[in-house]
């Protein structure tokens, strides 16, 4: 589903970090990407 309006995709899509993606009504799942969380976290200490 196209995370702005809801519409099917059938072509590749880039993500946006922090993207939502539905796989039918009961799977979501949120675009992550882990050196980008490992590099906020480092930042903190």
């Amino acid at each position: 589903m196209d995370p702005q309006n809801g519409k099917l995709v059938s072509t590749p899509f880039v993500l946006q970090l922090g993207a939502l993606v539905y796989f039918g009504r009961n799977s979501t799942f949120r675009c992550c990407d882990p050196q980008f969380v490992h590099k906020t976290t480092m930042k903190k200490t």
